[in-house]
């Protein structure tokens, strides 16, 4: 479920309770606290969404870093066992 189909759900059921007549004062707060709950974790899920790319990118980009310096590891000593002369 995509964040805006959560908040679709949220104001198409805010919008029916405001429908309803004599909704008891206790069960409408209740209702209240646990729609800005579902809110919360919704925005706590995309927080976490977002790290959890970040630290992808984190990781690809180490893992290039690395791939790149063991590369220039490997000619520096691939010249370093041929030396080259500069007479012909």
């Amino acid at each position: 479920m995509d964040v805006s189909d959560v908040h679709d759900t949220l104001k198409q059921i805010e919008e029916r309770l405001e429908s309803v007549e004599n909704l008891d004062p206790i069960a409408e707060q209740a209702i209240e606290e646990l729609l800005n709950l579902i809110e919360r974790l919704v925005a706590a899920q995309q927080e976490l969404l977002q790290q959890v790319k970040r630290l992808k990118e984190q990781l690809e980009n180490k893992k290039k870093a690395k791939a790149t310096a063991a590369d220039n590891d490997a000619d520096k000593k691939s010249n370093e066992a041929s030396p080259q002369t500069d007479e012909l």
